[in-house]
């Protein structure tokens, strides 16, 4: 047997009980709201959380890289300045200064790279890139100095060696600029 109830049925018995089922519905809803809010509340709590905790671990690793990628290009700058350069007029003390640049060099090279290698995966791709040929220019010089250094003027390929470091001396101080820039960029829009 199939018995209907009409809908105005329905709703009289639900006046009637209204105070208390309306109570009822009204509490359910709200548990359910009070409770999605507070997951809502958790999920993005956690999720500042660890954007607050990579943006801290990227400036961390900036702070260090940067200041070495900069020892790296100055020092660089000076195995083949295109600036005015004083260096002593005695032989002896004249060889001691360059080998001094150029362990300077060495030393720089050594600390970007250690920290440009461990940190790789915590730089984005692009910031990665230009810091890796940065150093790469900084090599370059670093392996062509002792061929074609200002204690080696007398060469037959000095010249065109040396010509070339110069004109990579410029190269590695725009390199660095774009560094920079980018990194600058970034991290504003990190922070936005």
């Amino acid at each position: 047997m199939n018995v209907e109830i009409p809908w105005n049925t329905i709703l009289a018995v639900f006046g009637s009980v209204s105070g208390l089922g309306g109570a009822i519905i009204a509490g359910i809803f709200k548990h359910q709201s009070d409770a999605k809010i507070e997951r809502l509340k958790a999920d993005l709590s956690n999720k500042a959380h660890s954007f607050q905790a990579k943006f801290d671990k990227e400036i961390e690793l900036y702070s260090k890289l940067m200041p070495a990628a900069f020892e790296m290009a100055k020092t660089t700058f000076w195995l083949f300045p295109i600036a005015f350069d004083h260096p002593p007029q005695d032989f002896e003390e004249k060889k001691a200064f360059y080998q001094k640049r150029y362990e300077s060099v060495h030393k720089s090279l050594n600390e970007t790279r250690q920290i440009l290698d461990a940190s790789a995966v915590f730089i984005p791709e692009h910031i990665y890139n230009i810091a890796n040929e940065l150093t790469k220019l900084c090599q370059i010089q670093f392996e062509l100095y002792p061929m074609a250094g200002p204690m080696k003027e007398n060469l037959p390929e000095y010249a065109q060696i040396a010509h070339e470091c110069l004109k990579r001396t410029e190269e590695i101080s725009d390199k660095y600029d774009e560094l920079t820039k980018e990194l600058r960029k970034h991290i504003e829009e990190m922070t936005k």
